[in-house]
């Protein structure tokens, strides 16, 4: 019997199991997103789900594994709309009206930080925080996928910050934008500048986008009931059948 990472720890519980990893370590694969905006139609919401994975930033900044992948996912219009900043009601439906033009990539991080599922209450309820090692991971795998946006020829980025205006790489006048070299990223004070505001800024609850891509953790396998829930068969060391 399984009701997946959220709701197991509570069948546990309800089913009189008081394993003391219950409902803890709860992992959510944090993620967020940077937006490309591109001359021609994207439609990203087409074709196959998931197409292209970025490995570059998987070890993460302590080279300890917890990193991310950059993924480069299909997106229908409603979840578009989750990742799009919202500043105000005119510039979000600016953007939604060139949603067909836009690229998203997802960072997903392996978080090291970790939440629990809190038993004996009658709705669910989850105690999870982003932890600031995480946080550190995502913006440089995020400041990483903008870069990859403005190398492939977006001409407008943006992140799903609800304060941020945006990167425009247009120069005044031009209407297209052609791919550009790390040499010429790296060159550009321009979008060094949005990279370096990205970074000050940081990632912060209620302002930045966080998704939720897998969850998992709550009731973690182990070879003792000292260190998890259930054993190498999935089952739960209280029970022998």
């Amino acid at each position: 019997v399984s009701a997946g990472a959220l709701n197991t720890p509570r069948l546990l519980h309800r089913s009189w199991l008081r394993n003391q990893h219950i409902g803890r370590h709860l992992r959510l694969h944090p993620t967020t997103v940077a937006l490309g905006f591109y001359d021609k139609p994207i439609e990203c919401y087409l074709g196959a789900p998931l197409t292209t994975v970025c490995n570059e930033f998987q070890h993460g900044p302590k080279e300890n594994g917890y990193g991310v992948k950059i993924e480069c996912p299909s997106a229908h219009t409603g979840l578009a709309a989750v990742g799009m900043p919202f500043k105000d009601p005119q510039q979000y439906k600016e953007l939604m009206l060139k949603a067909k033009f836009a690229t998203p990539l997802i960072c997903i991080q392996r978080d090291i930080g970790a939440g629990k599922i809190r038993l004996g209450e009658e709705d669910l309820k989850i105690d999870y925080r982003i932890c600031k090692a995480d946080k550190q991971s995502l913006m440089e795998a995020l400041k990483g996928a903008v870069k990859v946006l403005i190398a492939s020829g977006a001409n407008e980025i943006y992140t799903s910050r609800v304060d941020n205006d945006g990167l425009k790489i247009c120069k005044n006048g031009e209407k297209t934008t052609t791919t550009k070299t790390r040499e010429e990223i790296e060159n550009d004070p321009k979008i060094q500048q949005y990279l370096a505001d990205m970074e000050r800024q940081g990632l912060e609850e209620h302002k930045d986008t966080f998704l939720c891509a897998h969850q998992m953790g709550s009731c973690r396998m182990a070879l003792s009931p000292d260190d998890g829930v259930v054993d190498e068969n999935g089952e739960t060391w209280e029970c022998d059948d």
